[in-house]
């Protein structure tokens, strides 16, 4: 069973709309401002179910309107970081759902390596990774900074995450599973991000004589620092 519920906090006012499959009464809730709100106020909270359902889908469509008609992640009186959309499950039973709705036919394809990378490409390509500045990902990013929530205000996460990037991208360099195997991020004459092959990025330097014509320039270089102001 699947509960749809909004906790409302008693001294503060503030609500968060979440779901569960566990006792929506004793679960707190996993949001992470939600989180530290209540532990820095207390966990005086009533808790109203608003849905319960046995299919998934119902739940995400529900929990997908509820999450429009409040407008909870840009209003101030939302604890919610993102609308609710049922994601926010445990990863064990998020893998046991991902396989489910493939069987099922509700989602278009299993995401293993290979296509995650295809999408993590694209992504890049057209401006929406969050590595080459998404305009979802700025957004929130300055939201995050705004309300205090963003992780990297705190130096012992941003240690953490440092190094566990490091250490992923070490392993992966190794094994020789790295996105960036062969491949460099550049910026082109119009200050764009892209990723293209080492040798399509050497290829262009018989061609030109000097770095300000080529086609692509690192993404470290001064020259690409140069065509992005002028985007």
């Amino acid at each position: 069973m699947y509960y749809l519920y909004i906790k409302t906090h008693n001294v503060t006012g503030l609500n968060y709309l979440g779901q569960t499959q566990q006792d929506p009464f004793t679960y707190k809730g996993s949001g992470l401002y939600w989180k530290r709100h209540y532990k820095e106020h207390g966990y005086d909270v009533t808790t109203k179910v608003i849905l319960e359902t046995e299919s998934y889908n119902t739940l995400v469509q529900e929990g997908t309107r509820i999450s429009k008609k409040f407008n909870i992640v840009d209003s101030k009186e939302w604890a919610n970081l993102t609308d609710e959309t049922g994601n926010g499950i445990n990863s064990a039973f998020s893998s046991k759902l991902q396989k489910q709705r493939v069987k099922d036919g509700t989602i278009p394809q299993l995401f293993t390596s290979e296509s995650a990378t295809a999408y993590n490409l694209s992504r890049v390509k057209n401006g929406t990774h969050p590595f080459v500045g998404g305009k979802y990902t700025k957004e929130y990013n300055k939201r995050a900074l705004a309300d205090g929530t963003h992780p990297f205000l705190n130096k012992e996460n941003r240690d953490y995450n440092r190094r566990k990037v490091s250490e992923s991208r070490k392993r992966q360099a190794a094994d020789g599973t790295h996105n960036f195997i062969g491949k460099i991020p550049v910026v082109d004459v119009h200050g764009r991000t892209h990723i293209i092959s080492k040798q399509e990025y050497y290829d262009q330097k018989d061609k030109y004589l000097k770095q300000e014509d080529y086609p692509f320039v690192s993404t470290s270089s001064k020259e690409a620092k140069r065509r992005r102001l002028k985007k």
